[in-house]
């Protein structure tokens, strides 16, 4: 089976202690920001970079481990967690996505973007429908659910030594 490398951010906000969702049309799910690597990109920079494109926000990612020191090598913060997703893409088939979920940080106090929510914990610990911008209620599916709950546990959790 085809496989494609991404990157998604849980993007979390201290102030509001949420993450940031939008609707995907083509997947049919509520879903944090996220997109495919590039080529001669690392994951961290696709990581970045669609969370930019997608909502118009800079975020620093939370760095969960010591760095270690190489004089010939540079370490990449590791993601928080890998999927492997399967993706029915109406255009190119079925194929797998290898996603490395990162945890971000909102570093910037802008509106929130256009077609996008902050979700809090309480919603998606509660499963509380999100409403699209048609007015249809639905609500995340349970990974994104759990991932979330996790993004913000830890950034509340550990804001002091990743800030």
């Amino acid at each position: 089976m085809e496989r494609h490398f991404t990157s998604t951010v849980f993007v979390v906000d201290l102030l509001k202690k949420a993450i940031l969702l939008h609707w995907h049309e083509k997947v049919g799910a509520w879903l944090p920001p996220g997109g495919h690597v590039e080529k001669n990109e690392d994951p961290i920079q696709t990581a970045k970079r669609e969370v930019l494109e997608e909502t118009g926000l800079n975020i620093k990612i939370v760095e969960k481990k010591n760095k270690l020191k190489f004089k010939e090598v540079t370490q990449l913060e590791p993601p928080h967690t890998i999927l492997l997703e399967k993706i029915d893409d109406p255009k190119s088939g079925i194929h797998e996505h290898i996603d490395m979920i990162y945890i971000g940080i909102n570093i910037q106090d802008l509106d929130t973007p256009r077609n996008w929510q902050w979700v809090t914990k309480k919603q998606l610990e509660k499963s509380l429908p999100l409403t699209k911008t048609d007015g249809l209620k639905l609500s995340p599916p349970d990974d994104v659910k759990i991932l979330g709950i996790e993004a913000i546990n830890y950034v509340l959790k550990n804001h002091n030594k990743i800030t």
